[in-house]
Formats: structure tokens, C-alpha cells, sequence
């Protein structure tokens, strides 16, 4: 059974009013950016919010024209009324409007923020947040209410949401608590007592090293050739006596 839309001209009219403009900005932002940025992950999620909002606003303003051709006799006027005012251009573009705020809507709000986390382009996904939220509040009157409240939660939101459950989290600790066996825990108390009984100190490593040398040059054994020869006690060289002259010469000095 189809929805009864209360398909009224001014309700039409308004979003149709609050489209244009931000249809003007996405078409200005694809004239700038599309040579940079057209094979960037979050380009076709704007791309398809762009093209949906250049189909919707024609479909609007025909739904507005014929609602107002239909109401110029009183049978059709009755219709409309029976039929809650709708029209088939009005029931297309409603149904347009449903789906970019069921399918569209949430891939772009993805991108975009993801855009704006970026240090770099964080302006450009910005800019893009606020046109989809001025997109969605001009699309909110032609969605269903069932529809809005039933996509509040995302499906990205409600698949963390089941997967991230205290009981899921426990079963994923369990599972690899089981897998893998990281032994006995040790204090770092223990550890540092360990380490400082291992290894001597500086003082100590000083006065083994200079005993080893001690040693080694106590036990070094003679050369055979040096042993038998006995040790020559060096000559005091004699001063020369002098002569006159040098008596004299060293009286001066």
C-alpha cells in the first residue's frame, strides 16, 4: 500500500526554494574541483548527490504544475483531495527524495567527514557537510516520518553497535586468551633486582682489570737471549777538565 503524502503545493515549493541554492554550490564546487580531485574516494559520493539534487528539482516544479493544473475543476479538485493532493510528478520526485535520504545521504555524510578529518582538505568537507544538511532539511517534509525516524541510526552505526557489544568484546578476549599462552607475569621489581645482582660495578670491573695487568706483568717471561747476559750499570759520563780559558770563560758566565 502506498503512502499518502499530503502532496501540497507549498510544501512542494519550499524545498524546491531551499534545492536551487544548494544545487548552485555543489555545481560551482564540481567547476573547481573536479580536475583535482575527480579520482578522490569521496568524489562519486558527491557526484551522486549531485546529479540526484539536479533530477529532483525538475521533478519538484512539475509536481507543482501539475498539482495546479488539476485544480482547476471541481471533480479534480475532489480527486485530489481523496488522493491526499498527489500527482504522479509529485509521488516521483517524493520518491526520489526517499531515496537520496535513505541510499545517498548517509554514503556522503561518510565521505565528507572523513574529508573534513583530512588536515589538508578539511575546508572543502566542510562546505560539503553544511550543503548536505541544508539538502536534508529541505527533503525531510517530503519523507515519510516512519522513514526519518528509522534512519536516524545509520547502518554503518547499527552494524558497530551489535559487533562492539560487551558480550562480543568478552568472546574475543576468551578466544584469544585460548590461541595464545603469554606465560607468567613478572614484576619489574623482580626484574631490576635480577639485573642489578648480574651485573658488578664500575669500581670493581677498574680493579680486576688493573690486577690482571699486575699480573700479567709479574708472570711475563724473559726473553731466553736477555738471561744470561748480566745487566750493564750505565757510565756517569766524566766532566772533562778544562783549561785556562775555560776557567776563565766559565767565571764570566
Amino acid at each position: 500500500m502506498a503512502n499518502k503524502h499530503p502532496s501540497d503545493v507549498e510544501t512542494l515549493q519550499a524545498a524546491a526554494d531551499r534545492l536551487r541554492p544548494a544545487l548552485q554550490i555543489l555545481d560551482a564546487f564540481n567547476h573547481r574541483n573536479k580536475n583535482q580531485h575527480h579520482s578522490s574516494r569521496w568524489w562519486a559520493q558527491f557526484d551522486m548527490l549531485r546529479r540526484g539534487v539536479r533530477k529532483l528539482v525538475p521533478e519538484l516544479d512539475a509536481g507543482i504544475r501539475d498539482i495546479e493544473r488539476k485544480g482547476g475543476s471541481k471533480r479534480r479538485k475532489t480527486a485530489d483531495k481523496a488522493q491526499g493532493g498527489s500527482s504522479k510528478a509529485a509521488e516521483a520526485a517524493r520518491a526520489r527524495a526517499q531515496w537520496l535520504h535513505e541510499h545517498a545521504a548517509p554514503r556522503t555524510f561518510m565521505a565528507f567527514t572523513q574529508l573534513a578529518a583530512d588536515n589538508q582538505y578539511a575546508p572543502l568537507g566542510l562546505v560539503l557537510l553544511g550543503v548536505l544538511a541544508q539538502i536534508e532539511a529541505a527533503m525531510s517534509p517530503l519523507v515519510p516520518t516512519e522513514v526519518v525516524a528509522a534512519t536516524v541510526q545509520s547502518p554503518l552505526d547499527a552494524e558497530l553497535s551489535t559487533q562492539c557489544t560487551p558480550s562480543a568484546i568478552s568472546d574475543v578476549g576468551a578466544s584469544q586468551g585460548e590461541a595464545h599462552d603469554f606465560g607468567v607475569a613478572i614484576s619489574r621489581d623482580e626484574v631490576l633486582d635480577s639485573s642489578q645482582a648480574s651485573v658488578p660495578s664500575e669500581k670493581s670491573e677498574g680493579m680486576t682489570a688493573k690486577s690482571k695487568s699486575k699480573g700479567l706483568q709479574e708472570t711475563a717471561p724473559l726473553d731466553p737471549k736477555d738471561a744470561g747476559r748480566p745487566k750493564k750499570d750505565k757510565k756517569k759520563k766524566k766532566k772533562r777538565k778544562g783549561d785556562e780559558f775555560d776557567d776563565l770563560f766559565s767565571s764570566l758566565l
